[in-house]
């Protein structure tokens, strides 16, 4: 597919003191490689809510922008999860699937000793040895994944920045 850059506006979400403000999104893709980054309730002065990975506040939008929907943010979230610079991934396939089943969200230590007693932090990649953490390693984004990211909705509000 060819590169492509966009800016969506996911709806809102309530900050600590109750206020409903907007997330928006930013999903550049260029030279193979996917980009995703946020900003919540960004001003003019160049401050916000919270910026970058965003996803949990992605996560919890309570009220959603036009042509947007719970499932559709669903997606969007478990998409940026996976594929979010897909040229930087420390494991093969089978490592990182093992991880995810075996150890989500844990550090690299218990990553590396949960591989080796499972016998996997050495595995066979392209007819080589791979050791976890080597080496970044790329993953093409599916072609369905990124007609899903072209096609959502833009956004219907512009955001300070992002």
């Amino acid at each position: 597919m060819e590169k492509f850059k966009k800016v969506v506006r996911l709806g809102t979400t309530r900050t600590w003191g109750g206020r409903y403000v907007s997330v928006f999104c930013k999903i550049e893709f260029k030279e193979d490689v996917l980009s995703i980054s946020g900003v919540v309730a960004p001003t003019d002065m160049g401050n916000a809510f919270s910026c970058g990975q965003i996803i949990d506040d992605a996560e919890s939008v309570e009220h959603y922008a036009k042509g947007w929907n719970k499932a559709m943010v669903s997606k969007f979230t478990e998409i940026w999860k996976k594929y979010h610079l897909n040229d930087l991934h420390s494991g093969t396939i089978e490592q990182e699937n093992y991880i995810e089943n075996c150890c989500p969200n844990s550090d690299y230590t218990t990553r590396v000793n949960a591989l080796k007693k499972a016998n996997l932090y050495t595995v066979k990649y392209n007819g080589k040895d791979y050791t976890y953490g080597n080496s970044y390693l790329f993953r093409p984004v599916p072609e369905n994944v990124l007609e899903f990211l072209v096609n959502l909705p833009v956004a219907d509000r512009e955001p300070a920045w992002i």
